[in-house]
Parts: structure tokens; C-alpha cells; sequence
């Protein structure tokens, strides 16, 4: 598919465009079939070939959103030619603020509201079942160091 996009051109800090008809998978800074016209950012200068973007509207060229706008603008008329506006978005300050409502804390007076009945009792385990054989031969050998009579300390 053939589309009719911007191709910057100019220096750093100076940008200036060119209208060129490429292939959509080309790279930007690539070949180009023909040259259309320019545009100027910082000036907001466009010069545009009207008939040769019409003859290659009426070949199934798509104008990318930037170029349509520019078309529009240069009362150009063409039933291939759609901008579509960038949806409005909310500023970022109510946009932190709901985040934050949504991510609240538990504070003391909410956790006073939780009652007990909810939170399901934890069950210990017995002292009989958690005994295995490796601790009564440990509890046994204390018994025997106790009835070995100790060592006499050399001085």
C-alpha cells in the first residue's frame, strides 16, 4: 500500500518536511516514488501540488493522519482524506488523584469495621503430635550427661 507522509529533511533544530508519496514499509528516511510538496513547521508554510495528490489519491494512495490534516487544511477534497483527532485525555493531576483514591491505604477506623467473626480462628498444633522419635533421643541424652560425673579442672 502506497502512503502520502511527511520525510524530515533539514537540520538539527531546524525541521523542515517534504510530502512524499513511499511504500507504508519503507523506512522514513528511504526511497520515495514522487515528491509532493513541502511543509514547514516553525513557519507553518505547506506548499502542496493539489493535482498530483489528487491523481495519487485516485490511485489508492493513504494520506497518513499529519498529511491529511495538512490536505484539509490546503482545502483539498477527497473521499481518502480522514483525520481522526487525537482523543482528549485527562490531565495527569486528576489522573495521579483517582490512582491514588483507588489504591487507599487500610486505615484504623476501616480496620475497625473488619470483625472477628470473619477471620476464621487458627487451630495450634497439639504437643503430643508434633514429638518425633529424633526429639526423645535428644531428650534422653540430657539425662545421661547428667549422671556422668564431670571432668576435674586443671589448674
Amino acid at each position: 500500500m502506497l502512503k502520502i507522509r511527511l520525510r524530515r529533511v533539514g537540520r538539527k533544530n531546524e525541521p523542515h518536511y517534504q510530502i512524499v508519496v513511499t511504500p507504508h514499509t519503507s523506512p522514513v528516511k528511504s526511497h520515495y516514488h514522487a515528491k509532493l510538496g513541502w511543509f514547514n513547521p516553525k513557519t507553518k508554510e505547506v506548499k502542496v501540488d493539489k493535482e498530483a495528490v489528487l491523481d495519487w489519491l485516485n490511485k489508492g494512495a493513504q494520506p497518513s493522519n499529519r498529511v491529511a490534516k495538512l490536505l484539509i487544511e490546503q482545502k483539498i477534497a477527497h473521499k481518502a482524506i480522514k483525520f481522526v483527532p487525537n482523543a482528549p485525555r485527562a490531565p495527569k493531576k486528576a489522573q495521579k488523584e483517582a490512582d491514588k483514591a483507588v489504591k487507599t491505604p487500610v486505615t484504623a477506623e476501616k480496620a475497625a469495621e473488619v470483625t472477628t467473626d470473619e477471620i476464621p480462628p487458627v487451630e495450634e498444633p497439639k504437643a503430643e503430635e508434633t514429638k518425633t522419635e529424633d526429639s526423645n533421643e535428644e531428650a534422653a541424652e540430657p539425662e545421661k550427661a547428667a549422671e556422668a560425673p564431670e571432668a576435674p579442672e586443671k589448674s
